[in-house]
C-alpha cells in the first residue's frame, strides 16, 4: 500500500476551538540567510492567520538542546521574540531537530498547525515514536522546511527519512527548498493555514516514477496538492479540462498546486523524479450537517439547543437534510477518552436522525458520523466540535418580558378525531408561566421545558379527538409582562365513499319493467347521474330516475330503452362509474315477402310495389332501396318513385326506373330484405345530339353515332341513300357494338345515313347527311391532237366526272402566237363547238374545272 490515509474530518461551521500558530526554528550559524528570510516574510503569514489563534509560540533549537520556549498572546510580541533570534554554535550535521517538534507538540494547543524551519538532517530519531504519538492524541500538523542536508561523508547513515516519517504521522508535509527560494515558502504556509483542511493524505515516499489516482466528490470545495523531491516532474490529468489548476509553487525541489471548487470525478498525478520524493494532498470538505439538543423529543431543528443540557438524557437531532449523505453510525466520544461509544438512532423524516445520549455535568464530548455520499457511495467520516454541556449556575441575568414563538404554521389542519401538538417557543427571564388556552377560554394541559439555560423555553400541548375548529393561543407572563400567540386548527373530516349497491346486467321483456340500482354513502353527498347510451337521462313515458334512492326504473321495455346504461357517482374527492347493459326478450327477428320478384311495365304505365311484413317484434321499420340496371350499389330511389311504408309508388314509368328494388326490414334483433326486379318495355329511342349533317373531306376518318335505348334490346342497322335510292354499302362501312358506323370517305359517299332501330314494341330511325367534299376529275380525252379541215366544223370534249361541290368549267384557247383567250365558261361538263375553221383555230385548247376542293385540266391540240 503506498500510502496512509488520515482521515480527519472537521466540520467548518462547528469546529470552534482554540489553536497555536507554533514555529520551530533552527538557529545555528548555517541559518543566518534563513532566518533574515524569516523575519521578513513572517508578519505577512501572521496577519492573515490570526482568527482563532489563542497564542502564538516559538520553540528554538541549536546543537546540541533546545532552547526555552517563548510563548506571547499577541502577535506584536510573537514577531519582537522572532526579530531579537540570533544564530550561534552549529558546527555539527545533524541536530537535534525532533527534540524541537516534540517540544512544540506538548506545549502547543490541540489541532495546531507546526512550523519547523531546518538545514540539517535529525540527530534524535530515537524521538519519532514520541512524535508520533503526540501528533496523534493532540491532531495536530507538523510542515518541515528543509533548505540544507549533511554530508554523507560527514555524518554517514543519517538521512532525511525521519522527516517524512513525521510528515506522513502529524498529516503535514516536507518541503526541499533553498535559501534563495524560501521567501517563496511562505505562499505555500498561507495557503495551509488559512484553510481548515478537514482531508490530509501523505503518501509514502518513491523514486524514480509513479502515478497517484485520487477522487473528488461534491463535498470537496478545494484541494492543495505537494510535491516535493530531487526535480520532480508533475502532469495531472483531470476529468474537466476547462478547469484551471493554480501553481502556488513551481521550484527546482518543490511543486505546489491548488484547485478551487473542483470537478467531482477521478484525478490521476504522474511523477518523474530522479530520487526520493514525497507527494501529500490536502482536501476541504464542507459537510452541511447541524446538530441539536434536547431534552425532550424534537420533531424539527427549531426545537433544539445548539448546547445539551447537562445531568440528564438529552435526544439528539442530527440534520443532514442539506447534504447528500446517508448516515449509517454515530459514535460519542468523551474529551480525552479514546473509547467512541456507539449511539442508537432512528432515521426521521427529510433527513433527520435521532439519537439519545445522557450527558454529565461539564463532560465535554464530540459526535462521530459515518454514512456514505449518495451519489459516488464513497465511505465519509465525520466529526463534530467539542460539545459543552450549558451552565447550570448563572448570576447577572438581566430580566426580561415574555417574547413567544408558535413552531408550527400559522394555520393547521387536521383530520376529524385525530390528536394534535403545538411548540411554542418563548424567551423570559426570570421564567415565564406559560399556558394555553382555547377559544372557549379552557386552559389546556400542557409541558414546559427548559431548552438554553437561562431563558428559553419550549412548552408543549397536545389536543386530542379533535372535532371542531378552534384557535389556540399560547400565553407566557412572568414579572416582567405578558406575550400572547395563538393559531388556527382547522378539522378535515375524513372523506368517505362507500358505494353500497351497483347495476347489473338484466335482461326485461318487451314492453315490461325494470329496475337498476346504484347506491353510495358518502360524504360529501356524491351525486348520482345515469346515462343511457352516453346520453343523460331525462323523466319519459318509459324511463324515470327514483328521486329518493337514484334507482333507474324502465317502465316500458321497448327498443328505445334498450342499451348500455352507465351510473356516474361523484362528489368533491371521488368518482366512480359503473355500467350495466339491458336486454329486451320476447321480440324476434323481422322476416318480409314479395307477392312477385319481377315486374314488367311499358312507358308511361303506374304500378305498386308490395313489401309484407310476415314477422317481427317489435315491428320491424321498412327501407326501400334501388340499384340501376347497370350500377354496383344500391342508393335513394329514382325520382317518380315514392316510398310509403312497405308500399312502393311508380306513378310514370320511365326508363330510369329500371333495375333492382330492395325492401329491408329491421329491428333489434336483426334484418331481412327482399328484391324486386322491374323491367320496362318501350320502343327504340335514338340520341345522337344534333348532329344531323356532317361535312368531310375525301380519306376522311367518319363516325357516325347511333345511341339506341330500347327494352327489350332492339336491332339496329345502317343504311345509306342518295335521291331517295338506296346504295349498297360496301366493306369499308363497319358498325360497332355501340351502333357506331364508321368508314373512311371516298367521292362516292356523299349520301343520307340512316341508323334504324326496331324492336317488337316499335321502330325509331335517324337520318344523317354525310357530304364527301371532292376535287374535280376531268375524264382524259380520246386523242390529245385532233386534225380539222379549213372550213369544216369541230366538236371538243370535257367531261368532268365527279367533283363536290359542283365544279365550273371554263375553255381557254392558247394559240400558235401564244397568245390566250377564254372560249366558254360552263358548270360541270361541258362542249367547245368550232365551226367553219381555219388555219387561225390551230393551237392549244384548254378545259379547265375547279371547285373549293380543287382543279383539274384537260389539253387537246387542234391541228388545221
Amino acid at each position: 500500500m503506498w500510502f496512509k490515509f488520515l482521515l480527519y474530518f472537521g466540520l467548518a461551521s462547528l469546529i470552534s476551538g482554540e489553536k497555536s500558530f507554533t514555529v520551530v526554528l533552527d538557529t545555528t550559524k548555517s541559518m543566518q540567510e534563513e532566518i533574515v528570510t524569516i523575519k521578513v516574510n513572517l508578519q505577512s503569514i501572521v496577519n492573515l492567520s490570526d482568527s482563532g489563534i489563542s497564542n502564538y509560540i516559538l520553540v528554538p533549537f541549536n546543537d546540541p538542546d533546545v532552547g526555552t520556549p517563548i510563548i506571547v498572546p499577541t502577535l506584536p510580541q510573537f514577531l519582537s521574540a522572532v526579530n531579537a533570534i540570533t544564530v550561534s554554535g552549529g558546527h555539527r550535521c545533524p541536530e537535534n531537530s525532533l527534540a524541537g517538534i516534540e517540544k512544540a507538540l506538548q506545549i502547543s494547543k490541540p489541532q495546531s498547525t507546526i512550523f519547523m524551519f531546518t538545514d540539517a538532517y535529525a540527530k534524535d530519531v530515537s524521538k519519532l515514536l514520541s512524535v508520533e504519538n503526540l501528533c496523534r492524541s493532540t491532531r495536530s500538523q507538523v510542515i518541515i522546511f528543509l533548505t540544507g542536508f549533511c554530508s554523507p561523508e560527514l555524518s554517514p547513515g543519517v538521512t532525511d527519512q525521519v522527516y517524512y516519517d513525521v510528515a506522513k504521522a502529524c498529516s503535514g508535509s516536507v518541503l526541499l527548498l533553498d535559501t534563495a527560494s524560501l521567501r517563496l515558502a511562505f505562499s505555500f504556509m498561507k495557503e495551509v493555514i488559512n484553510e481548515t483542511w478537514t482531508d490530509i493524505i501523505t503518501y509514502d515516499t518513491f523514486t524514480e516514477n509513479k502515478q497517484l489516482t485520487f477522487s473528488v466528490d461534491s463535498f470537496t470545495k478545494t484541494w492543495l496538492l505537494v510535491v516535493s523531491g530531487d526535480n520532480p516532474r508533475v502532469e495531472l490529468t483531470i476529468p474537466n479540462t476547462n478547469q484551471t489548476v493554480d501553481k502556488i509553487l513551481d521550484m527546482r525541489n518543490t511543486n505546489v498546486l491548488r484547485l478551487s471548487e473542483p470537478s467531482a470525478g477521478e484525478y490521476t498525478i504522474s511523477v518523474r523524479c530522479r530520487n526520493k520524493t514525497a507527494v501529500t494532498l490536502y482536501k476541504r470538505f464542507e459537510l452541511p450537517l447541524r446538530f441539536g439538543f434536547s431534552s425532550k423529543t424534537p420533531r424539527s431543528m427549531n426545537e433544539t439547543s445548539s448546547l445539551p443540557m447537562p445531568g440528564r438524557s438529552n435526544k439528539i437531532l442530527v440534520d443532514a437534510s442539506q447534504s447528500k449523505m446517508k448516515l449509517e453510525t454515530i459514535h460519542l466520544q468523551v474529551t480525552n477518552e479514546l473509547e467512541k461509544k456507539v449511539l442508537q438512532f432512528e432515521e426521521q423524516p427529510s433527513g433527520l436522525y435521532l439519537a439519545e445520549a445522557f450527558v454529565g455535568s461539564d463532560q465535554e464530548f464530540r459526535l462521530w458520523i459515518k454514512g456514505y455520499d449518495l451519489d459516488s457511495l464513497k465511505e465519509i467520516v465525520v466529526s463534530s466540535q467539542n460539545f459543552v454541556p450549558q451552565q447550570v449556575a448563572v448570576t447577572g441575568t438581566t430580566w426580561i418580558k415574555p417574547q413567544s414563538q408558535i413552531l408550527d404554521t400559522e394555520t393547521k389542519t387536521i383530520d376529524f378525531g385525530f390528536n394534535t401538538t403545538f411548540a411554542c417557543k418563548v424567551t423570559g427571564y426570570p421564567a415565564p408561566n406559560v399556558t394555553w388556552v382555547n377559544d372557549e377560554g379552557e386552559i389546556l394541559s400542557s409541558e414546559t421545558i427548559l431548552l438554553e439555560v437561562p431563558s428559553l423555553y419550549l412548552s408543549y400541548v397536545t389536543i386530542e379527538n379533535v372535532t371542531v375548529n378552534s384557535t389556540i393561543y399560547c400565553i407566557s407572563k412572568n414579572s416582567e409582562g405578558e406575550d400572547s400567540q395563538s393559531i388556527n386548527l382547522y378539522v378535515h373530516r375524513p372523506y368517505t365513499f362507500e358505494v353500497l349497491q351497483t347495476p347489473q346486467d338484466q335482461t326485461i321483456e318487451y314492453g315490461g319493467e325494470g329496475k337498476l340500482f346504484c347506491e353510495v354513502s358518502a360524504y360529501p353527498v356524491a351525486e348520482t347521474k345515469w346515462y343511457h347510451n352516453d346520453t343523460i337521462v331525462t323523466s319519459s313515458d318509459e324511463i324515470q330516475v327514483d328521486l329518493e334512492t337514484n334507482a333507474l326504473w324502465i317502465k316500458n321495455m321497448s327498443v328505445n330503452t334498450y342499451g348500455a346504461y352507465k351510473c356516474e357517482l361523484k362528489n368533491e374527492i371521488n368518482e366512480k362509474i359503473y355500467t350495466a347493459f339491458v336486454n329486451i326478450s320476447g321480440i324476434e327477428a323481422p322476416q318480409v315477402a314479395v307477392d312477385t320478384a319481377n315486374v314488367v311495365l311499358k312507358l308511361g304505365e303506374w304500378s305498386y310495389l308490395e313489401c309484407r311484413i310476415m314477422k317481427g317484434k317489435p315491428s320491424p321499420i321498412i327501407t326501400w332501396t334501388f340499384k340501376s340496371e347497370d350500377g354496383y350499389e344500391f342508393s335513394s330511389l329514382p325520382d317518380g318513385v315514392v316510398a310509403d311504408g312497405g308500399k312502393l309508388k311508380i306513378a310514370t314509368a320511365q326508363p330510369n326506373h329500371k333495375g333492382v328494388y330492395r325492401c329491408e326490414a329491421n329491428n333489434v334483433e336483426g334484418h331481412h330484405s327482399v328484391d324486386i326486379t322491374v323491367q320496362l318495355q318501350y320502343p327504340p329511342m335514338i340520341s345522337n345530339g344534333d348532329l344531323h349533317t356532317l361535312t368531310v373531306k375525301e380519306e376522311d376518318d367518319v363516325e357516325l353515332p347511333c345511341q339506341v335505348d330500347a327494352s327489350p334490346q332492339a336491332t339496329v342497322r345502317w343504311e345509306m341513300s342518295q335521291d331517295d335510292v338506296i346504295i349498297s354499302l360496301d366493306g369499308r362501312h363497319r358498325t360497332d357494338y355501340r351502333y357506331t358506323h364508321r368508314f373512311k370517305a371516298l367521292w362516292k359517299d356523299s349520301g343520307n345515313y340512316h341508323c334504324i332501330a326496331e324492336n317488337s314494341i316499335g321502330r325509331a330511325e335517324k337520318t344523317i347527311t354525310v357530304n364527301v367534299l371532292v376535287a374535280p376529275y376531268i375524264e382524259a380525252p380520246k386523242e390529245k391532237t385532233v386534225l380539222a379541215t379549213t372550213g369544216g366544223n369541230l366538236v371538243l370534249t370535257c367531261n368532268v366526272l365527279f367533283g363536290n361541290p359542283v365544279p365550273s368549267t371554263k375553255w381557254e384557247f392558247i394559240a400558235t402566237d401564244s397568245s390566250t383567250k377564254i372560249l366558254l365558261r360552263a358548270n360541270s361538263s361541258s362542249l367547245l363547238h368550232l365551226n367553219n375553221v381555219n388555219y387561225k383555230n390551230e393551237g392549244s385548247y384548254l378545259c379547265i374545272a375547279n371547285n373549293s376542293v380543287g382543279t383539274d385540266s384537260i389539253n387537246i391540240y387542234v391541228k388545221i
